[in-house]
Order: C-alpha cells, then structure tokens, then sequence
C-alpha cells in the first residue's frame, strides 16, 4: 500500500506553486562558480584504491550545483571499495536555462576530460538527477562508439534517473494548465523551457524530447546498459510528477507487469516507515507491447519500433525518428504516450517512492539534496532512497568486475 496524502497538506493556496512547479526542476538558486578543471576537481576521492575501473558521473538538474548530490558520491564511493570513482559533474553550473542540447554537450566535454585523465577506467554509469538525467541522455549520443558499442571506450553498466522529466512537462501538472501558461514557461527558463513543454524546435523540426524517445541516435546507447533504472516519487513532487519521472501514468497499473519487490527504508536516525519504495522490474517488451502499458491514444502514430530487445537490454532493430508529419501544434497528446512507450520498451527497473511529506518537497527529498548543512539535515529522509541507488550502482560495477556477461 502507497502511503496516502492528508488533506490538510493540499491547501489551496498551494496552487500558486503550479506554474512554477511545471517549469522548474531544482529551485534553488545558484552562487558560486565553477572550478577550472573538469578532470578532477569534484570527482570524489577513492581511499586506498588509486586507480578505479567504474566511472560513476552523477549530473545535478535546473539551477543545481554539484554539491546538491554529495551525499549519494559519498553513498557511491563508500561501496565502491576503491572500484568506482564517483564525479559530480559542474560543468552546467548558472548555465541550465539555455536547452538541453548545450547542456548535454557541456556534459559530454567534460566527461570526455575525466576519462582521459583516468586510463584505468574500464566501465561507466550514469546518475542524472532530474534535468540531468535528460542532459546525461543527450551526452551519451555524443559520446557513444557504435563500431565498440561503448562510450568513449568504456562499457556502459547502469543509467539511473532520478526525478527526472523523460516526457517533459506538458501534461504533468497537478492541475491543467492553459496554454498561455506553457507559452510564457521560456520566459523562466529559457530554451530549457521549451525543450520540457515539448514546443518544435523550428519549422518542420521534432520537438527535441521526441526525438530523444525514438531516434536511434539515442536509443542505441540508452539500451546498451546492462541496467536501467528510473526513481519517481509517488506524490508531493509538483515538479517533476511521477507520470513523467517513470514514464507511466502510475505505480498501481505497473501491477501486473514485472516482479514486485516492496521495500521499508530505515532513516539514519532510526525513523522506520516514513519512507516506502516499490520496485518494479519491467523486462524488454516490443514496441506493441509497450503502449499497452501506457495511457493516452496515439492513433495515427507510425510504430517506429518492431523487434524486441534481448535479454541485456539491447535493440534487435533500433527505431528512426517517424518519418511522418512534423507533430501537429493544435493536437500533440500522442506524443507523451509514443515516448513512454517507446522508452518502456528498452526495460527498466522502476522505483516508486513515497514519503510523509507536507509542503511538497520530495523532489529535494528524493536525491537526498545536500549542498549544506541546512538542507542536508531537511532532506535528510531522502538518504535510505540513495543508499538504495548506490548500492544498485555497486552492484553493476561488482557484475563487471566478476566479468558478467
């Protein structure tokens, strides 16, 4: 059972929170720069272990600062047992408002710096926590080796998102909102803006969400992990809901289609069942089979994926963009039900997470955010979550050095 929300945390006055929660993925403001060097500088350091083989590039969302994921690189590195080389990635420091393409490019130049200064690595993770989860998606089809089916040389393991808005913004609001809302949204932040309420980038242009769900530009690298895994928050997260965090419409029509496994987290401070994870684990599925899954029509849609995935994750038959009519401005409501079918279809491990919250804060509480002491200690319920995630991360590094195969 999913922990239920009281009703005197929906206040109306609460509402006033809406436009800015379909806009904003970390609110926070930014003050500080960042450092020169992408090498070294916010990688954390493995004690004992000089030389680690696991790359594990942890990616703050909008408005976010490195340190906003500190406790998970702890939680990463401590478990790593000198394996894995956990590194914050600053390089989208006061510069998340200009579209996920420079921010994704951004992103793959400074990771493209760690892994030449550390020749040892030998395999590599992604942890995007919520608009870096998009940017760590545009990165890897940068980065990607389809002759080596690698990034950079390096064998992809595990892709985690956490709070992530893989289908945008558009229609994940708590309650509807007018068009004139979703025009004035750039004025906020910008061509980021645009990118997440999924606005066509040019005449006769994809809007770009759309064409990262099913261009094999990105698909092939997405389904060339061994894992991947999406956490979502069940309720009180107004920005980044969990219809677009898990793509799907929610946990209770998961049911039925992978195994289950329900989890109690235990607080540091001992605090028991104020958090509660459901996992689900959805195995590949054809395209076919993946709308199914979700909600919304989508008549009119071309099916651009076919072939089932194997075992690993990995495509039969990558899908191309549609090669049909640029989406239609006046009716797009296919377009969030083709992309989380098409995602759904690589197979993923889904975390739904609920927590007794009031205010709306579990987008913060979910990545345990830990830039101070102040908000490490407000968010702090959010680390059994993380603890989880990084234990999932130690264990796909622990697979490769086994030699999984």
């Amino acid at each position: 059972m999913i922990y239920r929300q009281s009703a005197s945390c929906r206040l109306p006055r609460r509402l006033a929170l809406v436009f800015f929660s379909c806009c904003l993925a970390m609110p926070s403001a930014e003050s500080f720069a960042a450092p020169a060097s992408h090498a070294s500088s916010t990688s954390i350091p493995v004690n004992s272990v000089p030389e680690p083989t696991h790359l594990a590039v942890v990616v703050h969302g909008l408005h976010g600062r490195p340190a906003d994921l500190t406790y998970l690189g702890n939680a990463i590195g401590s478990r790593g047992q000198g394996r894995i080389l956990p590194h914050l990635a600053h390089c989208n420091l006061h510069k998340t408002m200009d579209g996920v393409v420079k921010g994704g490019e951004r992103l793959a130049a400074e990771i493209k710096e760690v892994v030449a200064a550390h020749p040892s690595l030998r395999a590599i993770s992604f942890i995007g926590n919520s608009l870096g989860g998009v940017y760590s998606r545009y990165a890897l089809s940068l980065l990607w080796e389809p002759r080596t089916r690698t990034v950079l040389g390096l064998k992809p393991i595990t892709f985690m998102s956490i709070a992530t808005p893989h289908l945008g913004v558009r229609r994940f609001t708590v309650v509807p909102l007018p068009d004139l809302v979703h025009v004035a949204t750039p004025l906020f932040i910008g061509q980021t803006g645009n990118d997440l309420i999924l606005r066509s980038r040019g005449e006769g242009e994809t809007p770009l969400l759309l064409e990262m769900a099913q261009s094999t530009k990105f698909l092939e690298p997405l389904a060339a992990f061994r894992h991947r895994c999406a956490y979502g928050n069940v309720k009180e997260d107004l920005l980044v809901p969990i219809g677009t965090a898990l793509f799907h419409p929610g946990p209770e029509s998961m049911e039925g289609t992978g195994h289950i496994l329900k989890e109690t987290v235990v607080l540091p401070d001992g605090a028991r069942e104020d958090v509660r994870m459901e996992v689900f684990a959805m195995p590949p599925a054809p395209w076919e089979d993946g709308l199914k899954e979700v909600e919304g029509s989508v008549q009119g849609a071309s099916p651009v994926m076919k072939e089932r995935a194997d075992g690993r994750g990995r495509l039969a038959s990558v899908p191309a963009v549609a090669g049909g009519a640029v989406p239609d401005d006046s009716n797009r409501d296919w377009m969030e039900p083709r992309m989380a079918a098409q995602l759904n279809a690589l197979g993923w491990e889904k975390v739904a997470v609920a927590f007794r919250t009031p205010f709306f804060s579990a987008h913060n509480m979910i990545c345990a955010l830990s830039r101070d002491p102040l908000t490490t200690f407000l968010f702090r319920k959010g680390q059994g979550v993380m603890d989880h995630a990084a234990a999932r991360i130690a264990r796909g590094a622990a697979e490769e050095d086994d030699g999984y195969a």
